[in-house]
């Protein structure tokens, strides 16, 4: 059998297809077109979005601080009239402060003008409105905890003017255990007095010398002190031991 010589046929080797990571991304965006435009579109909805509601927000808590303004301008004028006058220009600042709250009712300032608001129907004794407005500023998270502090002092006050005790101490008990608080020896003294027209005098006696040892610099702490010193009375002198001849008196126990 004659031998045949194989003859080989060489191939062609297929190019490596090398693909540059700039291609790759390109590539990437073509099949995912749609999905991409999406979330891109979404995105700069966004950003319009909240630039949008940043400048509306900074718009209006400039608008509604210039109300706030004039409101408070009409309301300190009062310190300058009395009796009828005063009342009137109380009036006319209750008028601007709900204008302004009515107008721009999610602010910052909308909250700080409710505190004022609540302090000018106070000023006209309408406590109950005083109060409402009072509790309409403390909703706010914006409002500071030092405001808020003087907040329940005043709102502590408007219920005492109603003659409310028990809601009073709430809101003197709120001062009281603020740790930024100012004006907490006032808001310990009420709390003090409250207990002793309820006959509390033990409860009293402790509240006025916590005040007088934890506030010695307070205007009122002399005043503590001096009914630590009323409650207690005067100290009763010790009887008098007749000793036998002979012998010495017992010891006090």
């Amino acid at each position: 059998m004659p031998y045949r010589k194989r003859i080989q046929i060489k191939k062609e080797l297929e190019p490596i297809q090398i693909e540059t990571l700039f291609e790759k991304v390109l590539n990437t965006i073509a099949v995912r077109k749609t999905p991409l435009l999406i979330l891109g579109g979404g995105i700069l909805l966004f950003a319009i979005a909240l630039y949008s509601y940043t400048y509306f927000s900074g718009q209006s808590e400039k608008k509604a601080g210039d109300m706030e303004f004039a409101a408070y301008s009409e309301y300190a004028k009062k310190n300058r009239v009395s009796g009828a006058e005063q009342e009137k220009q109380i009036k006319l600042a209750i008028d601007l402060y709900q204008k302004l709250i009515a107008a721009y009712p999610k602010t910052k300032t909308a909250f700080v003008a409710s505190f004022f608001l609540g302090n000018a129907y106070v000023d006209i004794k309408d406590y109950d409105r005083g109060i409402e407005s009072y509790k309409k500023a403390l909703i706010s998270l914006s409002i500071d905890e030092a405001l808020r502090g003087v907040i329940h002092l005043r709102m502590g006050y408007a219920y005492l003017d109603k003659n409310e005790k028990e809601l009073a101490l709430k809101e003197f008990g709120e001062v009281e255990k603020s740790k930024v608080a100012q004006n907490q020896d006032f808001a310990s003294f009420e709390i003090a007095r409250i207990y002793e027209d309820q006959g509390k005098k033990m409860e009293a006696l402790n509240q006025y010398e916590s005040l007088a040892k934890n506030y010695p610099s307070s205007p009122l702490a002399a005043d503590a002190s001096a009914k630590v010193a009323s409650i207690k009375g005067p100290a009763s002198p010790a009887p008098a031991v007749s000793a036998a001849p002979g012998t010495s008196p017992s010891p006090k126990r």
